[in-house]
């Protein structure tokens, strides 16, 4: 795990009480402009965000004091499972909350109004299918036991990977595992295949046991930079808290924005705030091969800045999301007959905004 769990980030006043040395003027006018702030809105910001790389953006404003410098007082909570995030938004336990589009688009089958605010990320190789070294392609998955979390932005890539070659999802058995469980078990030979994201994958990079002795044994099958876009992570709300909670979005947006800015111009911080883990013992990588791991997952996700949300929302995020909807339609997951728009699921009003410097 390389997140920070669940989070209270608090601390606007200690910082002014660090500048005591300041001019008085300079701490007058801080404290006026943090007192604005907190009127503005003083409820914490509550988030639920995944174990997914997308997340990375968030945990990066918090360690940075990004949120606090828009007047926001951000509560992150790390929830492994996307139907508890659904769930939290659903109970308005979260006013705000990192999903994939596909179990976006799921959760509005079920009449959920959920909205996507702002694009996260575009998955590349952070998401993979990894099978035993001999299988040589999905078509020789019929069969064979395939670990992948159901309704997960890896279970979209199986069946997208398997629709490809003819097959369906139904051509396997499905093996309801994620994370490190569905490591150990492709490892031990329990499943045959797994779908997997993140850290997970570099338990089959070179060198990534203490005896490197697994790179040979498995091979990777698909990955999702094979079709960009198919794995997008979204910032998602309920449709009417986004409207009425306009102030805070645009400052939770305008703190992402900051913090991806600063992961691009300090890889190195970036990597060294989000790794600092324990060897992991289950899968048996050593510390050297997680920091391996977590390079090649920040490398394998494109995470994105206001401008590039703007750039993408204006054509190429509905073609993703229609191959996404023919993928899900394909494999029988309830959603609307017609192949969607974008549009009907986004509520861009924050990010425009922003955009435009309001």
């Amino acid at each position: 795990m390389i997140l920070d769990r669940s989070r209270s980030y608090r601390g606007l006043a200690a910082r002014l009480s660090r500048t005591a040395v300041l001019l008085g003027a300079r701490i007058l006018a801080l404290a006026i402009a943090a007192l604005g702030a907190g009127t503005a809105h003083a409820e914490p910001v509550r988030i639920g965000v995944s174990e997914r790389m997308a997340a990375a953006p968030l945990h990066v404003a918090a360690n940075r004091g990004y949120f606090e410098r828009e007047g926001l007082e951000v509560v992150l909570t790390v929830v492994a499972d996307g139907d508890a995030l659904v769930e939290g938004l659903a109970e308005k336990r979260f006013d705000l909350a990192t999903l994939g589009t596909n179990r976006l688009l799921q959760a509005n089958a079920t009449g959920l109004d959920l909205r996507g605010a702002y694009v996260l990320a575009r998955s590349g190789t952070a998401d993979a299918l990894v099978a035993d070294g001999d299988i040589a392609d999905t078509r020789r998955l019929r069969g064979r036991r395939v670990a992948v979390v159901p309704d997960s932005p890896g279970d979209l890539l199986l069946r997208w990977a398997l629709q490809r070659k003819g097959r369906r999802l139904a051509n396997v058995e499905v093996v309801p595992l994620g994370g490190d469980a569905a490591v150990r078990a492709l490892l031990d030979g329990d499943v045959d295949a797994a779908a997997l994201h993140g850290l997970d994958l570099g338990a089959f990079a070179e060198d990534a046991t203490a005896e490197g002795t697994t790179t040979a044994r498995f091979r990777t099958l698909a990955t999702a930079a094979d079709t960009p876009g198919l794995v997008d992570d979204l910032l998602v709300g309920a449709e009417a808290s986004l409207d009425t909670g306009k102030t805070v979005t645009k400052g939770v947006v305008r703190a992402i924005d900051r913090a991806i800015g600063w992961m691009r111009r300090h890889p190195e911080e970036t990597r060294a705030l989000l790794g600092n883990v324990d060897v992991d013992a289950d899968t048996g990588m050593t510390r050297k091969a997680r920091g391996v791991a977590l390079a090649g997952a920040l490398r394998g996700t494109a995470f994105l800045d206001v401008a590039e949300n703007m750039d993408l929302l204006r054509g190429e995020f509905q073609k993703a999301f229609s191959r996404m909807s023919e993928v899900l339609d394909a494999g029988g997951v309830e959603r609307a007959r017609e192949v969607p728009s974008a549009n009907r699921f986004l509520a861009l009003s924050a990010l425009r905004q922003v955009a435009a410097g309001r």
